[in-house]
This record gives structure tokens, sequence and C-alpha cells, in this order.
């Protein structure tokens, strides 16, 4: 399965009152998150490919018309649902398994003024709620969930919840 039928099939689970039977076709035309993942995914596949202007110019066009800025050098791995868009930032370098969901404004992203220029690397079925960002060289384990808001700049173990700021450890399963 293709990583973007993969981002499909995982963006209408994760909306399953709006993608019923009936709407599964209008949900994909007209959701701009599911806009913004078949853009990166477009832009990520001209990088690859020696094609990094076109990349570059689907990133910006993604940008201007869903709000996302999800540049081709970041490797978002298959399953990304990008939930409300607007305001969702994630810088060049970025590493993230399968499953990452992104909520409206979330920013994943450099430390400004931190000692190391290494971007986060997040594992699978991370959650990053509306607002928050995750900054600085630093791993978000597998199932961790980051609360609205958050401010991440530590390790967020497997299965763990992070709110506050800083973020804290809520409870870890």
């Amino acid at each position: 399965m293709s990583a973007f039928a993969e981002d499909l099939r995982h963006a209408i689970r994760a909306e399953r009152a709006i993608a019923t039977r009936g709407t599964i076709v209008a949900y994909a035309a007209f959701k701009p998150g599911v806009h913004a993942v078949a853009l990166y995914r477009l832009a990520r596949w001209c990088h690859l490919h020696r094609l990094k202007p076109f990349g570059y110019a689907t990133a910006a066009f993604c940008t201007y018309v869903t709000g996302a800025d999800l540049p081709p050098t970041a490797d978002l791995g298959p399953g990304l649902a990008v939930v409300h868009p607007v305001g969702v930032v994630v810088a060049g370098g970025v590493r993230a398994g399968r499953g990452l969901r992104l909520h409206t404004g979330a920013v994943i992203g450099f430390q400004v003024g931190g000692d190391d220029d290494a971007p986060p690397v997040l594992g699978d079925d991370v959650m990053v709620g509306a607002g928050a960002k995750v900054l600085g060289h630093l791993r978000v384990g597998d199932g961790a969930k980051i609360g609205a808001n958050a401010v991440v700049v530590r390790d967020v173990p497997a299965g763990a919840t992070a709110v506050g700021v800083p973020a804290r450890l809520l409870r870890q399963a």
C-alpha cells in the first residue's frame, strides 16, 4: 500500500463520524488536512527523485492553500493525519514514524539558542495536540501524546502523555 493510500485510510479512520460510506469521496475531495498530506507526499516524492525545485514549489503551494508548512525535507512516515492544518509547522529534517497525528497550530522544529541544531525524532502513533510545540533535539517515543499548548523540550518516553509549559509527564502507559 502506498504511503498516501495509508495516509488517507488513517485520516478517514480518525474522522469516522464524517467519513461514512457515502461521504468518503467528499471527505477526500474537500478536507484541507487530506490536501495537505497529499501535497506533502507529492513534494516529498519530487524531492527524493531529483526534482527538488518542484518539491519546494509544491510545498509552498501546500502552505498557501492549506496553511500547513510541511517541507519535503521532513521524513514523515505513512499514516500521517493533519487535523485542521492551519498553523501546522514541521521543520525540515524532522523524522517521524507511522501514524503521526498533528492538530491545528502544532509546531515540530528546532530550539532557538539550543546547543544542538538537530530536529526532533518522533516514534510511531504519536499525537501532537492543538498549539503544542515540540522543540529541539529530542525523542518522542511510540504512542506518546502531547497535550494542547504543551511545550516539549525534553524526551517523552513511549506511551507517556506530556502537558503544560514546560511539558511534564502526566502519565505513562
